[in-house]
């Protein structure tokens, strides 16, 4: 039984209101101190966001709750932790018991690095901390080896992350926001993300999905004769970003002139994805109503509900992994070449492309395609280590 949680929570300071994490007991309510304050310090000094000082929260909720509960760690203050029990809660906790990778483990002793070095300066603790943090080499070395693994067949963990067209479309009913402009918005932001291949950052850019840049591309398909648009957008990168080319298909483009036309007709301004008074949203606009999407769906108990909950890893950029891998399947249908994937994923690298094309023969369980690829992607692995 979890003996402590976290709670977001406002705290003025001075003019300002500011949203934050605190840890407190569960049937008392009363608040860690230290914890709290560690997290309260993260907000106010640090500007980190909530999203952010939440999975912090998490971390330090589970050391704690271990501490106060698992008898093969001992001990209820965080203060007398000893190097052995540090180990013990890395290796037996993290790893046996919740199966992480060396990636979660690495970022926990991060995290709570940070958490007894604050703990030490704000003088809540007497003596500063020396943990190794070091795991046996035993376990090392069977992490590695189930790292590697994993990293030379699903680096991206789309096994967890691929979400079935038939799932996708039950979330798409299950939108947080109900006014018609904010859910006919939303639809579409979520299946810019399936569709189209989009980052959450690249579906509220004021670089891209401007109104009269849209209208000119659907002149210029319509000159073609084609259903659908190719559209430039801007995605991440260094010097201001690394421009592609995408794809709207003939439904969604339907779906976006409606929304034009319609719900977003007498919104100002020139964004196609924006606030009703047609101002930017906030770069997390899009994975906060993909996870707000999911948690209802789950509440409600939703067809797939048991598949959502089982899959955790799923987040809005798995949207991006879903068109890739879909993208492939269209590719291998239409005997077109996977540069095609490349350049409408805007990858660097173009080696990147075959992990999908992998996933995707395991999905569909084309057996000839997965050994032409799997040595090309094993031999990328063994060229970056």
């Amino acid at each position: 039984m979890n003996h402590f949680i976290q709670r977001v929570v406002d705290v003025q300071y001075g003019v300002q209101t500011l949203q934050t994490c605190i840890i407190a007991d569960k049937h008392t309510h009363v608040i860690m101190p230290a914890a709290s304050a560690f997290l309260f310090s993260m907000t106010k000094d640090k500007g980190a966001r909530i999203n952010s000082v939440k999975s912090y929260a998490a971390t330090l909720v589970s050391f704690l709750n271990t501490l106060a509960q698992d008898p093969e760690i001992g001990g209820y203050g965080y203060g007398s932790v000893t190097d052995k029990q540090m180990r013990a809660y890395l290796e037996l906790v993290l790893i046996v018991h919740k199966e992480v990778t060396l990636n979660t483990v690495e970022q926990n002793i991060t995290r709570l690095n940070q958490f007894y070095e604050y703990c030490w300066k704000a003088g809540l603790i007497e003596d500063r901390p020396e943990f190794s943090y070091q795991l046996s080499d035993q376990k090392m070395r069977e992490m590695k080896i189930k790292g590697g693994i994993k990293k030379s067949l699903d680096p991206f963990n789309l096994s967890e992350q691929y979400i079935p067209y038939s799932e996708f479309n039950e979330l798409l009913a299950y939108k947080p926001r109900v006014g018609d402009y904010e859910n006919a918005r939303d639809d579409i932001v979520l299946k810019l993300g399936y569709f189209v291949g989009m980052r959450a950052a690249e579906v509220v850019s004021e670089d891209n999905f401007t109104l009269p840049r849209i209208n000119a591309a659907i002149s210029e398909a319509d000159k073609k004769g084609d259903k659908g648009y190719l559209l430039f957008v801007i995605g991440k990168g260094s010097n201001g970003g690394k421009p592609r080319q995408v794809y709207i298909p003939q439904l969604l483009r339907q779906q976006i002139v409606r929304f034009m036309h319609g719900a977003r007709k007498k919104t100002p301004g020139n964004l196609l994805i924006c606030k009703s008074d047609g101002t930017q949203l906030h770069e997390r606009h899009a994975s906060d109503t993909f996870s707000d999407a999911v948690k209802c769906l789950i509440k409600a108990g939703g067809e797939f509900s048991k598949s959502w909950k089982a899959n955790k890893a799923r987040c809005y950029h798995s949207l991006r992994h879903c068109y890739a891998t879909n993208f492939a399947q269209y590719l291998k249908e239409n005997n077109l070449p996977r540069l095609l994937l490349s350049e409408r994923m805007g990858h660097a690298d173009e080696e990147t492309t075959l992990i999908y094309i992998h996933f995707n023969a395991v999905l569909h369980g084309d057996i000839e395609t997965q050994n032409k690829i799997l040595p090309l992607v094993h031999k990328k692995h063994l060229l970056e280590s």
